[in-house]
């Protein structure tokens, strides 16, 4: 399964907290509202199956860094650029650390 959000600047993500997520395999968040708790509510629900994720252009921190490295099956991670909200180069060099299937 492939869910595409790309550049939807208003969603905030609740609306796949409905959805039965556990055969997810592409994720596509990037330019949207995502905050860290509707992320990691997503991520742990798709946590066996997801292998790619795009989070560029998305204002997330770091908080939700425990669920991206638990990803299972995790091969490709698009991550927001460093700015305010404490998402960057620190965050993206720990998941590469801890995501053995990277």
């Amino acid at each position: 399964m492939v869910i595409d959000f790309f550049n939807s600047f208003q969603l905030t993500g609740s609306c796949l907290l409905h959805a039965a997520l556990s055969r997810l395999r592409h994720l596509t968040l990037t330019g949207t509202a995502n905050s860290d708790d509707i992320l990691s509510r997503i991520l742990h629900a798709c946590s066996n199956e997801l292998m790619e994720l795009h989070l560029a252009g998305t204002r997330l921190s770091d908080q939700c860094l425990p669920c991206i490295v638990a990803l299972k099956k995790l091969k490709y991670i698009s991550v927001p650029r460093e700015d305010a909200y404490g998402f960057g180069k620190r965050a993206a060099l720990e998941i590469v650390q801890r995501c053995p299937t990277l």
